[in-house]
């Protein structure tokens, strides 16, 4: 120890420092340590930090994409249960408005409005003229 002391005294004097103690030279190398340390830790920490928060961020975004995959896949049965009901049901009912829908007019007459009714020309005819 007493060795690497002098060799850091020799080169403290070389750069134009004045006579330095050994426990000078022992305070200045500790100091130095300190400081290097310091910065370390605070870089370590900051890395640390960074790897931290994207490790969490990873696992919600996993968590993230399991819940999604688990809803995908129960509204694919509830999809697939909704197609079974609804064949069994009259063909005249939207599945997804569950609304009726109107079969077509035969030709000659005229489905207007939302009750569905089905009118004849004539019929129009004399709606339009009261």
């Amino acid at each position: 120890m007493e060795i690497i002391l002098n060799q850091i005294r020799e080169g403290l004097q070389s750069i134009g420092l004045p006579y330095i103690s050994q426990f000078e030279t022992l305070l200045i190398l500790l100091t130095v340590l300190t400081i290097l340390v310091f910065v370390l830790w605070i870089v370590l920490r900051r890395m640390k930090l960074w790897y931290w928060k994207t490790d969490i961020q990873i696992d919600t975004l996993k968590n993230i994409d399991n819940h999604l995959a688990h809803i995908g896949e129960t509204l694919s049965k509830n999809i697939e249960a909704a197609d079974s009901e609804t064949q069994l049901q009259s063909e005249n009912i939207d599945p997804l408005n569950q609304e009726t829908v109107p079969e077509a007019a035969p030709e000659g007459e005229f489905d207007i409005g939302r009750s569905g009714k089905v009118y004849t020309e004539a019929e129009l005819e004399l709606l339009i003229r009261e």
